[in-house]
């Protein structure tokens, strides 16, 4: 019985690790073929981000805008413009609970770096684990939002909480491609401009609607 377990499990850590570069593989090739039209999208995102109310509708819209290219078809900017006035509120609810969490976060981590105590110390590095998980489950909320026929952010906090939870070696893999996209994103702002904000966003919707296929929920 303990030989079976362990080969299945096996065989499950293999099908996921399978699956996880399958999908980095699909996202980087539907990427370049659609890169004119996401780097220019991309530039546009940037343009209303700058706005600050328009940067999470904006987010949202680009993301289903992306969704127009398993079909085949490249997103257009009015795909975008009618997905950023569409997800307007959904939108700006989850950018206000990201906003909390990240208040929260942060204020924690500077408490126990005040205080100067080994346990202290040793309590502030716990929320750096938890802002990746936090980020880990946004990337996966953001594509669950979109295919739910029910829009509504809570269920897919929860839905992106529970692929996390039930595909641990997808999710490391394709979390560290989607974390480094974002450092790499961050720490040099031409990549903003040259469609990685697509990328990332692509990349969450094959994993999800890759997972979605794996456990027959479509």
């Amino acid at each position: 019985m303990d030989r079976e377990v362990k080969e299945s499990a096996t065989l499950a850590n293999y099908s996921q690790r399978q699956a996880a570069v399958e999908v980095v593989r699909q996202t980087v090739t539907e990427w370049w073929d659609h890169w004119f039209a996401l780097a220019a999208l991309g530039v546009i995102w940037l343009l209303a981000c700058l706005t600050l109310i328009l940067a999470p509708p904006a987010t949202l819209g680009l993301a289903e805008a992306l969704r127009s290219i398993p079909q085949g078809q490249s997103p257009s900017v009015t795909d975008w413009w009618q997905a950023t006035r569409r997800y307007f509120g959904q939108a700006w609810l989850l950018a206000l609970i990201n906003l909390l969490l990240a208040v929260l976060f942060w204020t924690n981590f500077w408490f126990y770096s005040q205080v100067g105590t080994p346990l202290a110390s040793s309590l502030r590095w716990v929320f750096l684990p938890l802002t990746m998980i936090w980020l880990i489950i946004q990337f996966y909320a953001v594509s669950f939002l979109l295919e739910q026929e029910r829009k509504h952010v809570g269920i897919a906090l929860r839905n992106g909480f529970y692929l996390m939870m039930a595909a641990p070696l997808f999710t490391l893999i394709i979390g560290g491609v989607g974390l480094g996209l974002l450092l790499f994103s961050l720490l040099l702002i031409v990549p903003l401009a040259l469609g990685s904000p697509a990328l990332i966003l692509l990349l969450s919707y094959f994993a999800v609607s890759e997972r979605i296929t794996a456990y027959q929920l479509r």
